[in-house]
């Protein structure tokens, strides 16, 4: 078989990730950048005596916009859904249609090589949920989560009446969705309340930025980026997000920890966000995440060693959860 070296990590995905059963049916959406990941991944679903078909299609343009219709509706039929391609379907109505219907969904925007031979992908993610779901109750039961960083992060947000959600990757119930080697505890703040100053210093995963090599400030006033302060960064995150022509885009929509030990800040979203030891902001759309703001586009913004206090309760100090000294 071709490309050995990443059968590692895609029987790590159909084994433990998606708990792929005999007779299921998987299907793999890929674009033409990644034909080579949907073979391995064939070649895993076929070694748990599963059937596969993958469907292929031209790369997106952005995060969440919808894959072909033809594609849309074979989502439809799939037990399972495994989805390689350069951008994210997470946040689209094909992807949020198969979990309706049962599918289990694995969203592998940006994927590489070097991910599916290993390392983030082998953490122990089933021993990591309780981790993540004790951290989603606390954001629960959040009223005011206070962000600050050596780097100069100092913001309050207000999350009072949303839910915090598990992102913990594993997805073996129907109607489940996520995205390994991501794992978080996230929630969406309110919209128009969320003060202060984030300073990136971890990664925009975006193809056009990557890991942050210069100061990249934003000044937040009502939920929303009214500064972009900084150099070359600064300027194409401002693009991307559309600018003061686009204003949902550019709403604090997210705030989420990261809670892979294994995983490293590359540039690569998947991985990144999931990075224990950073926490990162999620800008635009937050609809499908427990918010209220519709907007063309969701793009994080990583940043290192937080500390974090919800209602007057450190729970992370300089990236470290101290939760964890409680188990």
């Amino acid at each position: 078989m071709k490309n050995l070296e990443m059968l590692h990590g895609a029987q790590r995905l159909v084994q433990i990730n998606a708990g792929l059963k005999p007779g299921e049916r998987a299907l793999i959406v890929c674009d033409t950048d990644n034909i080579d990941i949907a073979e391995v991944l064939a070649y895993a679903v076929k070694s748990a005596e599963a059937e596969y078909s993958i469907c292929i299609m031209e790369p997106r343009s952005t995060h969440g916009e919808e894959p072909t219709e033809a594609i849309s509706e074979a989502m439809l039929g799939a037990d399972v859904i495994f989805a390689p391609t350069r951008f994210s379907l997470s946040h689209s109505e094909a992807r949020i249609r198969a979990n309706e219907n049962g599918a289990r969904f694995i969203s592998m925007p940006d994927y590489t090589r070097d991910m599916m031979k290993g390392g983030a992908l082998d953490a122990d993610f089933l021993k990591i949920c309780n981790t993540v779901r004790k951290t989603a109750e606390i954001l629960t039961s959040a009223d005011v989560i206070h962000i600050t960083t050596e780097a100069g992060t100092d913001i309050a947000l207000c999350a009072k009446g949303r839910a915090g959600n598990e992102v913990s990757g594993v997805c073996r119930t129907p109607g489940t969705w996520g995205s390994p080697p991501n794992i978080e505890a996230n929630v969406s703040p309110v919209e128009t309340l969320s003060e202060g100053t984030v300073v990136v210093d971890g990664s925009i995963p975006f193809p056009e930025i990557g890991l942050i090599r210069e100061e990249l400030r934003l000044k937040i006033k009502n939920g929303r980026i009214t500064e972009f302060i900084g150099g070359r960064h600064a300027e194409k995150f401002k693009e991307l997000l559309g600018g003061k022509s686009n204003p949902a885009n550019l709403v604090l929509a997210e705030f989420g920890i990261g809670l892979n030990d294994k995983a490293q800040l590359k540039g690569s979203m998947l991985e990144d966000e999931g990075a224990y030891g950073t926490c990162h902001f999620g800008f635009g759309h937050n609809a499908d995440q427990g918010g209220q703001n519709v907007a063309t586009v969701h793009i994080d913004a990583v940043f290192r060693n937080p500390n974090v206090d919800v209602d007057g309760m450190r729970i992370m100090e300089k990236g470290q959860l101290l939760i964890l000294k409680e188990e």
